[in-house]
């Protein structure tokens, strides 16, 4: 009989700690190390252990679902209109067109009131999407959106060759273990332009549709740490605050020593943001991330790496984060405590890993 992670039947050592192997994947993605960063168990599961949060009951779009719609809608608008923006109407028509479609093949026409609300809260976000789009394409001499969706898996050992020939070997020794190790993710967008004095630009956009619109810094960065992490590793002099997530870092780096490779040219300045599209569409904006500059890159470069010895080589997993109350542990064994860290079958399991 299959048993449910939080049901009473699976004994409480057996849910609390985690069975490790000499198993461990060969990738990563780029969105993973925010959940290793919030807490290392949560990571196991969700990375290794590949496990997921049954809803089988779910009557409307998760917020994941409603990010995908309007992603596919961004996409094909990048691809139909990458050299130049089109009129206001013309614009609108194409995405609100492009908006009933995808919608229709994800949801079906099997349809209730409250996927009908959420369908309007999408076209809402495409209106508001108009605006600061054609600020944005608008304010350059040139403008093109270069990629959309852009695919990337690179090994860690290449990205760690090529940060160390371009900074006078800033990081430590990679570890063998760690050369072939994959760093996969999607761009949702690059964009190149050229103002009036000819200077060139790289924007690396990401578009962000969670509920609250964030800036990158209060993303990345965070006053407190997990007890699992190194403290003075992971923080951020120029900042003075703690690295807490990965994502536009890495984008970061990969434009700036992949540039032959995305076809960035060599004298682009380049620029990470959000594109955000929360549920207030008044605050529909571009949001960059003005303190990623070089020292903030590098030294996101040597977090990198620290993150990737912990989980390929140490396999650091256990226990959850205290922290941050076990990240999302919770949904998987909604009654562990700060007592069932301290049990014997932890301790012995812990000691073991």
């Amino acid at each position: 009989e299959k048993i449910n992670p939080v049901s009473d039947k699976q004994p409480t050592q057996l849910c609390y700690v985690p069975a490790f192997t000499d198993f461990m994947p060969e990738k990563i993605n780029v969105t993973s190390f925010k959940a290793y960063i919030n807490c290392p168990y949560t990571f196991y599961l969700e990375n290794i252990r590949r496990c997921s949060k049954l809803d089988d009951e779910a009557i409307e779009l998760h917020s994941a679902q409603i990010g995908d719609i309007l992603h596919y809608v961004f996409e094909s608008y990048g691809k139909k209109y990458s050299e130049e923006i089109p009129e206001d109407e013309e614009l609108k028509k194409f995405l609100h067109s492009e908006t009933e479609k995808i919608f229709t093949a994800k949801v079906g026409y099997s349809v209730n009131n409250i996927t009908v609300m959420q369908n309007e809260v999408i076209h809402n976000s495409v209106d508001a999407f108009i605006q600061p789009e054609q600020q944005l394409r608008q304010s350059f001499a040139s403008h093109k959106i270069h990629a959309v969706e852009r695919k990337f898996d690179i090994t860690y050992g290449e990205l760690y060759k090529r940060i160390q020939q371009n900074t006078d070997n800033i990081l430590p020794r990679i570890p063998e273990q760690l050369c072939n190790i994959r760093i996969i993710g999607k761009i949702d967008r690059i964009d190149l332009a050229k103002d009036s004095e000819g200077k060139n630009f790289c924007y690396i956009l990401d578009y962000k549709t969670a509920g609250t619109a964030e800036t990158p810094a209060k993303v990345h960065f965070s006053s407190k740490i997990s007890e699992h992490l190194d403290e003075e590793i992971m923080f951020s002099a120029d900042t003075e605050k703690y690295f807490s997530d990965m994502q536009l870092v890495i984008y970061n780096l990969l434009a700036e020593y992949f540039r032959n490779e995305l076809d960035i040219p060599k004298d682009a300045e380049i620029k990470c943001g959000y594109f955000n599209l929360p549920s207030d569409v008044s605050k529909t904006q571009i949001e960059f991330f003005k303190e990623l500059d070089r020292n903030v890159l590098l030294r996101g470069a040597a977090v990198l790496h620290y993150l990737m010895q912990k989980i390929f080589v140490e396999k650091h997993f256990w226990p959850p984060s205290l922290t941050y109350k076990y990240g999302i542990v919770k949904n998987y064994f909604p009654d562990i405590t700060a007592d069932d860290l301290s049990s014997p079958a932890a301790s012995s399991a812990s000691t073991s890993a």
